[in-house]
């Protein structure tokens, strides 16, 4: 965006106290955006690629670039959406963006194919695309800058209690309720209703944060980029943090597949369940993480929070590159979660704070151009890589050696860049170009000061750093290959889950002092008890003033396997329906197979059929009631087998 920004932060003391009252409505309305959208996005996001590569069929290599082409326009759309706002007003903006989000996720509903997945792709990109800075700039534009820090804070809590909330009741819907992987289609049209809360609190609530300027161009914010690109060290910067989201965008594609692939997932964790591990950490140290991180923001400088963000979740990466359970994935998921967390909003509010005061859309807008580059590569390359070693090879040690590699190599550049660029002169493009450098250097941070000796030394730390990246990959190189559980579908890991079983109801009819048998057919394996249930309704007297005595029932089972149980005889209470039962109960610890399968015999026996006579009366006149109808239902429990990726 071009042209002066001004804050319209609203004075913190309108009523509200505590957090409340530190930011005024439209940053609240703007979050209540960020939580619905980022809910829908992630919870399309969860099961994006396991969707359509297992349930559609579509190969790991070309779902890699479907998906760097919509992590392409997540990210550079916002270059022309900041000053398309500019011109047209934040609010049209916002409402053009639910519309092309709820379109691509219908589409994605649709899709059996690549074309209609692919227009869906970019509909999203779009919308998302123009989501996306907007958001960030008007946080800037309604939050003081001395709270500038904690707001963005708030708004990458808000992001991931979007991602953890909604993915997560997806999971429990489908996969608990619906009880079919198959069917995870219908979580778009949950993201469609996610996004569609959005327009209507957009048009209720939301107003511009600044008034919109028709005499803008929008083709100006492809000329700032020239600008930008003169301000060199900021575009070293861009260059250099991509690494950090290549590493990041396995999380969202390929990390849901993997940990299916090779039996890594429990049949009760839901694959839209993976996904929610990060957002989740977020949620929960968030609020502390982020108070204690803006201390430290006060002793150490941005790029020094990033760096032991990215260590952090490179830590994260080795844990579950290295270790292989389920157990060890969800803790190297936390820990890589702790140094997003750390990572990320530091970036964000210094890119905020370094910006010239005229300029803040624009350089909010470029610096999503990292998150672009590191995500459209990372799901580029990551489609080939899982193909090469984890599916063909079964080695996909290797496939996360590689991505963790680009952290370390990373951590390398910033410790170069903290030395011979930021060492070397101020923040801050030329002055003809940009703002006075006043403006910038204030928030510009100074080299980083590790301490003396050879391997603290500045001059020998990032060689020490990049040479690990050798190492890991040869480490991964001599790990043994995985079982890959893909195409070995009876080879899977197996559970085994207490799951009902019914074969419906009969009717019948018996006669006074009678047994009736009756043989019905289980064929479920691991049964580990049959129930059989009889009721019935004593029919009414025949006359006024007479009153019917109650039936005599009982039941009887046995299995196929010498087991039996029964009931012993009962009658209903006088006016009420009756009811008996019996259950045979088998070891439910002796997984033998077939045993309890086959022919059970149920005997309905009756006894005393109750006749009718004169209620308070002499009883002289009886009605003789020779039977009475019957209903029963056969139910059972036995041990599901179910392989632990549950594919």
């Amino acid at each position: 965006m071009t042209g002066t920004a001004t804050a319209t932060a609203e004075p913190t003391s309108k009523g509200l106290s505590g957090l409340f009252g530190r930011f005024n409505k439209q940053f609240w309305v703007v979050n209540t955006f960020e939580l619905f959208e980022r809910g829908a996005f992630y919870t399309m996001m969860g099961i994006f690629v396991y969707h359509f590569t297992d349930n559609i069929g579509i190969s790991p290599a070309v779902m890699g670039t479907i998906t760097a082409l919509l992590m392409f326009m997540l990210y550079f759309v916002p270059l022309i959406a900041s000053a398309l706002a500019a011109k047209i007003g934040y609010k049209i903006i916002f409402l053009f963006s639910f519309i092309m989000i709820m379109i691509g996720y219908f589409l994605f509903n649709r899709s059996h194919d690549v074309m209609t997945l692919s227009l869906g792709v970019i509909a999203v990109g779009i919308g998302a695309g123009c989501f996306k800075p907007i958001v960030s700039a008007t946080i800037a534009h309604v939050t003081p800058e001395k709270d500038r820090n904690y707001g963005y804070s708030i708004y990458y809590w808000m992001i991931n209690l979007g991602a953890f909330v909604f993915p997560l009741i997806a999971g429990i819907y489908i996969e608990n309720v619906l009880g079919d992987t198959k069917l995870y289609g219908i979580a778009f049209l949950i993201s469609c209703g996610l996004v569609a809360i959005n327009i209507v609190t957009c048009l209720i609530f939301f107003k511009d944060p600044i008034p919109a300027d028709r005499s803008k161009k929008v083709l100006d914010a492809l000329k700032n980029l020239s600008v930008i690109a003169q301000d060199k060290k900021f575009a070293i910067l861009l260059v250099i943090y991509s690494g950090f989201w290549f590493m990041y965008s396995l999380n969202l594609s390929f990390l849901p597949v993997y940990m299916v692939d090779f039996g890594l997932r429990p049949v009760w964790f839901a694959v839209a369940w993976i996904g929610i591990v990060n957002p989740g950490t977020i949620i929960v140290v968030g609020p502390f993480l982020g108070k204690f991180v803006d201390k430290l923001s006060g002793k150490f400088s941005s790029v020094q929070l990033m760096i032991g963000g990215i260590a952090l979740y490179i830590a994260g990466m080795l844990i579950m590159t290295f270790f292989k359970t389920f157990l060890t994935c969800v803790i190297g998921i936390i820990i890589f979660s702790f140094g997003e967390f750390i990572t990320h909003p530091n970036f964000i509010s210094y890119v905020s704070k370094i910006a010239p005061k005229a300029r803040v859309a624009v350089y909010l807008g470029y610096a999503f151009i990292p998150v672009g580059i590191g995500n459209t590569l990372g799901s580029f390359a990551s489609g080939f890589l899982y193909q090469i070693f984890a599916v063909e090879m079964h080695k996909p040690t290797i496939f996360w050696a590689i991505v963790t590699a680009v952290g370390f190599l990373t951590i390398g550049c910033f410790l170069i860049y903290n030395k011979y660029v930021l060492g070397s002169a101020t923040w801050g493009a030329p002055a003809s170009a940009m703002a006075a450098p006043t403006d910038a250097v204030k928030a510009a941070p100074k080299p980083l000061k590790l301490g003396s000796g050879l391997i603290m030394d500045l001059k020998i730390t990032p060689l020490v750093v990049i040479i690990l990246i050798p190492l890991l990959i040869f480490s991964a190189v001599g790990m043994p290959t995985d079982r890959f559980y893909n195409d070995q579908p009876d080879e899977y890991p197996h559970w085994f889950f207490l799951s009902p079983g019914t074969l419906g109801s009969q009717s019948g009819t018996s006669d006074e002092n009678t047994d009736q048998t009756l043989t019905v057919v289980i064929n479920q394996t691991n049964i580990v008890n049959v129930t059989v249930t009889l009721t019935w309704t004593d029919e009414p007297a025949p006359y006024p003033r007479y009153v019917n005595q109650p039936d005599e029932f009982g039941v009887r089972i046995d299995g196929p396997d010498g087991t039996t149980a029964e009931s012993g005889m009962d009658a209903n209470p006088s006016g009420s329906d009756g009811t008996v039962s019996a259950t045979i109960t088998r070891d439910g610890t002796n997984l033998t197979g077939d045993t309890a399968s086959g022919a059970y015999n149920i005997t309905i026996q009756m006894g005393n059929a109750g006749d009718s006579k004169l209620r308070n009366g002499p009883g002289v006149i009886v009605f003789t009631d020779s039977g009475n109808a019957w209903s029963l239902e056969i139910t059972y429990d036995f041990y599901e087998e179910v392989a632990a990726s549950g594919k």
